[in-house]
């Protein structure tokens, strides 16, 4: 689930947190619990780095404020340290990860996921965001 340059910075109770809102999620997506069922689930990178044009913490609020705009229904966040080497050497960033599940029978989610990370892009200043898509097989017990 993480990429080798991000390193969790969750507690366990903040895990067990994202791990219960994700199983709302998809408890909705899953016909009320009548089997398994196809998903999409799309992860955004969102890098809080903005060159000093807006703080750490402005850079998290928007993202937390552009994924309840972008995914009413439902979504997850967690908050991880991202890294790589820059010129200067290894730089860390927060890193804020949204998990967002969608029915894999809709054929707008490809378009809402990139509004979604072209918003948080332009108005954080980030050069790139980073959008996973894996398609799923989802259950409720």
């Amino acid at each position: 689930m993480l990429t080798p340059a991000l390193v969790s910075k969750n507690t366990y109770s903040r895990n067990n947190e994202h791990l219960y809102l994700l199983a709302l999620v998809v408890a909705s997506l899953c016909c009320k619990g009548k089997g398994k069922k196809s998903v999409i689930k799309f992860q955004f990178y969102l890098g809080t780095d903005t060159r000093g044009r807006m703080t750490e913490q402005a850079a998290i609020k928007l993202a937390y404020d552009l994924a309840a705009r972008h995914f009413p229904s439902g979504h997850s966040i967690r908050e991880e340290e991202g890294r790589w080497t820059g010129q200067q050497g290894p730089v860390d960033e927060v890193t804020v990860v949204v998990t967002w599940l969608a029915e894999a029978d809709h054929s707008m989610h490809d378009h809402q996921a990139s509004c979604f990370a072209k918003a948080y892009k332009d108005a954080a200043y980030q050069e790139a965001v980073l959008i996973e898509k894996q398609t799923v097989e989802a259950f409720t017990v």
